[in-house]
């Protein structure tokens, strides 16, 4: 996604901080980060085009949290049902 360059040090603490590690919250923040013209390209890395706004990362990604239903990578279709759980969920759930 980011082509193997980094990302600036504050751009991915926030990252970090906000998907708790959950891998496709960190895909979906960086994608949007990405696409955000916050960054800009270049040769072996992402540099901020100005200050990072405080509300610029939000917690949850705005493609995620509207909840439409997304394709299942796997075509399994449980991705869905964990989105809509969230982090806290009953056993019954699974």
């Amino acid at each position: 996604m980011a082509k193997g360059k980094a990302l600036p040090g504050e751009v991915m603490q926030q990252i970090v901080a906000k998907t708790d590690g959950v891998p496709l919250f960190v895909e979906e923040l960086t994608k949007m980060v990405l696409e955000s013209g916050l960054l800009q390209e270049r040769e072996e890395h992402y540099e901020l085009t100005g200050p990072l706004p405080p509300l610029a990362i939000p917690a949850t990604p705005p493609r995620l949290a509207d909840g439409a239903p997304r394709p299942s990578r796997s075509g399994a279709g449980g991705g869905a049902t964990g989105r809509h759980a969230g982090r806290e969920f009953t056993y019954e759930i699974l």
